[in-house]
């Protein structure tokens, strides 16, 4: 064969490109934490502070790796059954640049259980349910569908024996937490950022033996943060090139809550919030007998039956009305919820979400997703909402007990880091 001919192929494709790259910027990841600065043990009810220090050239966070860890401890001489999780002591979370408040979220606990309910399955809790605070998993003998029911629905918060403690790590649900969606540049903002955390009331841990004498207390309070530091040169180029301005996205969540009495048969709540990229509502609904209220949960069961299949219920938004018509309790609110909450449509998710009493028949949290509404001047995928929501909900039949309504409105934030400070577009 001639080899002016030869028509074999190279062994390496014309297409690769051997011109040298930029080397990769240098960086280290630290896991660090920071403690609180008003105390070292807090009671129930308090309040916990804690300061992020800024500043540093060079310095980054992760937001999605905040872990809260802290110790339960049980000084009383009754026993506890913590309400699904540790996470049940929280009762909000603000966090502040300066004088600026970034977020606040209300009824925390409820948020995270509702949030941890739809994203863990039972694989989920039996493996890692121990490092929130969820009971061991016990299988039981499947003898009976009773017993395979129980088994699969099991939701238990650990128990905290009289004079004995528990030491438990939450992930943070927050924007300076797992709704972050890239690094924060800490070195561009000059304060501290401050997180405030309150804490429930002392019945609002759990299912108590009796009522408690004596006292509870939380401390070794930990909020373990991962930070990120590149060369400060480098840094100062990056913020150079962007303007001097760094926008993060991220999502928050604004809440508000409303009572209905006994024997209502019809309710209108007005959620008051603004946003200009609302992506999703929820509410819960809860017994308001069942809060606070000594020998019973708070999370684990809410309407218990109260509130069953002839629900049906819509959200106006001025002339809006979403859905267009009034979705029923029951396998509709379900699927309505799990869209809201960005879930696969599927039986598993729906029933890992309620008590295996409630499953079909009690819509405890309801729900609609805004995404695939006219996003008309929304800042991203969201719905513009610049004036009052308003959840109307029928009951065919008057409730026996009177409920709580909480409603959380899921929306896109950015935060801009400029000129020293933390600002927001929300």
């Amino acid at each position: 064969m001639n080899d002016a001919e030869n028509l074999y192929a190279p062994a390496i494709p014309s297409f690769y490109d051997f011109s040298p790259r930029p080397p990769a910027v240098k960086s280290e990841c630290i896991l660090s934490y920071i403690t609180p600065t008003n105390g070292t043990t807090f009671a129930p009810s308090s309040q916990i502070t804690m300061e992020l220090a800024c500043g540093t050239p060079g310095q980054m966070i992760d937001p999605s790796q905040t872990v809260l860890s802290y110790r339960l401890f049980n000084g009383t001489s009754q026993s506890v059954q913590l309400d699904k999780s540790a996470a049940c002591v929280l009762s909000q979370i603000d966090i502040f640049h300066g004088s600026r408040q970034l977020s606040s979220i209300s009824e925390y606990n409820l948020l995270q259980q509702v949030l941890t309910d739809f994203s863990c399955g039972a694989d989920d809790y039996e493996t890692s349910g121990t490092m929130r605070g969820v009971a061991d998993y016990v299988p039981v003998a499947i003898a009976t569908a009773a017993n395979f029911t129980d088994a699969y629905y099991a939701r238990l918060g650990a128990t905290i024996a009289p004079g004995a403690s528990l030491t438990v790590c939450v992930p943070l649900i927050s924007i300076l937490g797992s709704m972050s969606m890239r690094a924060w540049p800490i070195s561009q903002a000059k304060e501290s950022i401050r997180i405030v955390i309150k804490l429930t009331n002392v019945l609002n841990h759990g299912k108590w033996s009796a009522a408690p004498v004596g006292t509870c207390a939380i401390d070794n309070f930990k909020m373990w943060v991962s930070y990120i530091r590149i060369d400060p040169n480098v840094e100062r180029k990056m913020v150079m090139d962007l303007g001097g301005v760094i926008s993060i996205p991220c999502v928050d969540f604004v809440q508000t809550s409303t009572s209905v009495a006994a024997g209502s048969n019809y309710v209108s709540m007005p959620i008051a919030v603004r946003a200009k990229s609302a992506t999703a509502i929820f509410v819960a609904i809860r017994k308001t007998a069942n809060l606070g209220a000594l020998g019973v949960f708070n999370l684990d069961r809410f309407t218990g039956g109260d509130v069953v299949g002839n629900v049906s219920y819509r959200f106006k938004i001025g002339s809006t009305i979403i859905p267009s018509s009034y979705v029923t309790a029951g396998a509709e609110s379900r699927m309505e919820l799990m869209r809201a909450l960005g879930m696969q449509l599927s039986e598993s998710t729906a029933r890992t979400c309620v008590s295996a009493a409630d499953y079909l028949s009690t819509a405890f949290v309801i729900g609609v997703s805004l995404q695939c509404f006219p996003m008309t001047e929304a800042m991203g995928d969201g719905l513009l909402v610049d004036s009052t929501i308003i959840l109307e909900m029928n009951v065919g039949t008057a409730q026996t007990s009177a409920i709580r309504l909480d409603a959380f409105v899921q929306m896109e934030k950015t935060l801009v880091f400029a000129n020293g400070a933390i600002t927001f577009d929300a």
